[in-house]
């Protein structure tokens, strides 16, 4: 049975907002974090006996990112809500999404990381007001641009400066702005991409 189908399609949106809120208190930032990676989730059948199974249903590219300790944690917030089944618990697993919402992910190549990257820098800024992305994009070390070019189109603007930049400079760069101007998906990919880098990983989030 899906939760997030179009019979329900608030449903997984309100728990997961919820879920994310009760894992910070719990000081599970990083489970967190990783649940906002997940735009589906499904339960499956089970023993009347035995936990329920939950499949959150992640982009292939952040499969990785989810450890044992994480849908443990997830799992036990699950159990503490009225909308879930709290007499048996939860069983919660991570599978690839089958069919990708995100365009950007089916670009194939070798460029892939880099492009989507790239897009999710420029959508991380774009809530910045137009007048004031020429500063914040200097101060994050991009080259300098005017007003009346960030006010035609942010995205481009931010994209225009970071064209020739190589996935580890984008990752650099990234790391940075999701400091400032979190978003899941920049946060994700950064992850991703370069794993074993601390810096990727926010401090809000460790």
């Amino acid at each position: 049975m899906s939760i997030a189908g179009p019979a329900a399609a608030s449903f997984w949106s309100q728990q997961q907002t919820t879920l994310s809120e009760l894992l910070m208190r719990a000081g599970n930032q990083r489970a967190a974090r990783l649940l906002s990676l997940v735009p589906a989730a499904e339960l499956r059948d089970a023993d009347p006996q035995s936990p329920v199974p939950v499949v959150l249903l992640v982009r292939p590219i952040f499969l990785d990112s989810f450890r044992s300790t994480d849908l443990q944690a997830i799992a036990e917030q699950m159990n503490q809500l009225r909308s879930w089944d709290t007499i048996t618990g939860h069983l919660v697993t991570v599978e690839p999404m089958l069919a990708d919402p995100f365009a950007r992910a089916n670009l194939g190549g070798a460029g892939t990381i880099t492009i989507q990257l790239r897009e999710a820098i420029a959508d991380a800024l774009y809530p910045v007001k137009s007048y004031d992305l020429p500063e914040v994009c200097r101060a994050l070390g991009l080259s300098d641009g005017g007003d009346d070019e960030a006010g035609a189109s942010k995205r481009s603007y931010v994209r225009h400066r970071i064209l020739d930049y190589t996935e580890s400079q984008l990752v650099d760069l990234g790391t940075r702005v999701v400091e400032q101007h979190y978003l899941p998906e920049l946060w994700g990919l950064c992850r991703s991409s370069a794993p074993a880098r601390a810096a990727c990983v926010p401090r809000s989030a460790i």
